[in-house]
């Protein structure tokens, strides 16, 4: 298998990883703090509502869950492409905007919006420093 398909291959999967990563961490974030009863997930209000009055212990299990998932993506792609900064910069892109359009999406509070862009950021960091790691065990 040619360089340019397994990079392809394992950008895909580590976003893959990293969405799988957000997606519990939001499960695990509201399993802790469930919303109230009679919750209907399909009312704009109702969850503007929840996100305002909701618990700050929710909403920072899903930031870490963003920025774990972004360092496991990313770090997974390191790991198979040999320290490709193409392909850490691949996931870390894709997990920052969506990252950003929920944040647009949703009214979520300011320090909410920093920490959960921050957290990102932070893991793709990490990884790229991390990259050369990769390269010299190639």
């Amino acid at each position: 298998m040619n360089d340019t398909l397994k990079l392809v291959i394992y950008t895909v999967l580590g976003v893959v990883i990293a969405v799988a990563f957000g997606m519990v961490g939001s499960k695990i974030g509201h399993a802790i703090h469930p919303p109230p009863d009679g919750f209907d997930v399909t009312d704009p209000n109702a969850i503007a509502e929840y996100i305002r009055s909701g618990p700050v212990g929710a909403r920072m299990v899903v930031a870490l869950a963003h920025a774990l998932g972004t360092l496991v993506g990313a770090l997974f792609t390191a790991r198979m492409t040999k320290g490709n900064r193409i392909g850490i910069s691949v996931v870390s892109g894709f997990i920052l905007l969506a990252t950003a359009v929920n944040q647009f999406a949703n009214p979520f509070p300011m320090w909410f919006t920093v920490v959960d862009i921050v957290g990102v950021v932070v893991a793709a960091g990490i990884v790229m420093k991390l990259a050369h790691r990769f390269r010299e065990q190639a």
